[in-house]
């Protein structure tokens, strides 16, 4: 790779971090810096202290590692870079508090129904969209790549994945790509969690095209890949998922819920493409959702069950789990996850009933988590709907034909096995107030009579 590099990061991950001039007039932007004070895992720290690392860092150190990968693969340097770029940008999107609150906009732009008759819900943007807009819209960002001779839509469509002609789109987003690389050795480096302890250099050294020019990975790192995704798989059920981590950005997830209805905060499409167009998308992270909860708290714009959710989050006073079940099943029928999750809301009306509390103090938890995109370990012909999940999966090369197929579909792969496979999990909270707290126990016998035992 012959790119000029204008810049040297330490970094406590991939030690040194060179950026290119481009690259270091991207991060000196409001929009990019506003990064430092978002989460990368949201209120993970809650559980994890050292677990409060920000997407800031973790966007540069998804540039190296798309820039690694793409000149493994024998790319110019306008691909590099571009490639680089798109990593480096690819979570300037995120709202504050990430996934916790894009889903509390969702749900709050579904209930306000706008148009004749009031029929048509306003869409939502998702944070890849929101990204894409930052990076053709802010004022800073645009002319950062446009000086740097980048179209900055170019580097949008490969992180939303619109890049239809550019068939290395996989590097940003899927099984395996920077994204995913930089989060599983971040967290582990930060988290003390032993799951980040995967072999990238042997990983990424073993990264090919395949004779269609799709990515791949060598057979011979096929063990390599099983442990990833293994470790991946793990990393997500003890952090992301963890009882604790899940409770709380349900009721985080209520609360910015509260302020939206109440017309406290304001995401909708037209003032998130306002904020971006007019410079002020860098204000709006983390801190400045929790001094909004703050204003409300102590103004008096919040009461009752409204007052008690916002303090359980200023105040760390987590839901407490009072019933779970988690369970491994064949992913194509997932009837029984279904039924069950129907099952725990039909048992939240109970439990509201027989203790005296509202049911909006019980939140319903329900997930479904495969270890690797590809649904099925049957050839990818045989499988209706696989949608772009199947073009994001792992694939193994052979190599006298230099043919590749998904990992799933590899019989010396775990994952032809586990494939077929996904963990199933329902979980009940219930917020408490302090002089509650005693309730507990009777609430987890109600459910489990309910329910039966997990």
């Amino acid at each position: 790779m012959s790119l000029t590099f204008a810049k040297r990061i330490s970094d406590p991950v991939h030690g040194t971090i060179h950026l290119t001039e481009i690259e270091a007039q991207v991060i000196a932007c409001p929009a990019f810096q506003r990064l430092r004070n978002v989460k990368q895992l949201g209120l993970a720290s809650m559980v994890y202290p050292g677990c409060d690392y920000s997407r800031f860092s973790h966007s540069i150190g998804a540039c190296h590692v798309a820039g690694r990968i793409v000149e493994q693969l024998g790319q110019p340097d306008e691909t590099i870079q571009r490639y680089r770029l798109a990593a480096l940008l690819h979570d300037c999107g995120h709202y504050p508090f990430s996934h916790a609150m894009e889903r509390a906009v969702e749900n709050h732009l579904a209930k306000a129904m706008v148009g004749p008759g009031g029929a048509t819900p306003e869409s939502p943007m998702s944070h890849e969209q929101v990204g894409k807009q930052v990076v053709t819209k802010d004022p800073g960002i645009g002319a950062a790549l446009e000086g740097g001779g980048t179209d900055p839509a170019q580097v949008a469509a490969i992180f939303t994945r619109e890049a239809a002609d550019q068939p290395l789109v996989n590097l940003v987003s899927s099984d395996l790509d920077a994204d995913r690389i930089d989060y599983l050795l971040r967290t582990a480096h930060h988290s003390g969690l032993p799951y980040g302890a995967v072999d990238i250099d042997y990983l990424l050294g073993h990264l090919k095209l395949d004779v269609d020019g799709s990515v791949c990975v060598d057979q011979r790192a096929a063990r390599a890949v099983d442990h990833f995704l293994l470790c991946r798989f793990f990393d997500y059920q003890q952090v992301s998922f963890h009882k604790t981590v899940v409770g709380t950005e349900l009721v985080l997830e209520s609360v910015v819920g509260d302020l939206l209805d109440l017309g406290l905060l304001d995401c909708s499409p037209a003032a998130v493409e306002t904020r971006i167009t007019g410079g002020k998308w860098a204000e709006f992270d983390d801190a400045a959702v929790i001094n909004g909860i703050r204003a409300a708290v102590g103004g008096g714009g919040l009461g009752g069950e409204q007052l008690l959710r916002a303090r359980a989050i200023l105040d760390r006073k987590p839901p407490k789990l009072i019933y779970q079940r988690e369970w491994f099943g064949p992913r194509r029928d997932p009837q029984a996850a279904v039924d069950c999750a129907k099952l725990a809301r039909k048992c939240v009306e109970q439990l509201a009933l027989r203790h005296n509390l509202p049911e909006s103090r019980f939140y319903v938890w329900d997930k479904s988590f495969p270890i690797t995109k590809n649904p099925s370990a049957l050839p990818l012909s045989a499988i209706v709907d696989v949608g772009d999940d199947a073009e994001q999966a792992v694939r193994l090369l052979d190599g006298p034909m230099r043919k590749s197929a998904p990992a799933a579909e590899r019989p010396s792969s775990m994952m032809s096995v586990l494939a077929d496979q996904q963990l199933y999990a329902v979980r009940i909270y219930a917020l408490l107030g302090d002089a509650e707290l005693a309730r507990r126990g009777a609430l987890e016998q109600t459910a489990r009579r309910e329910l039966g035992a997990p």
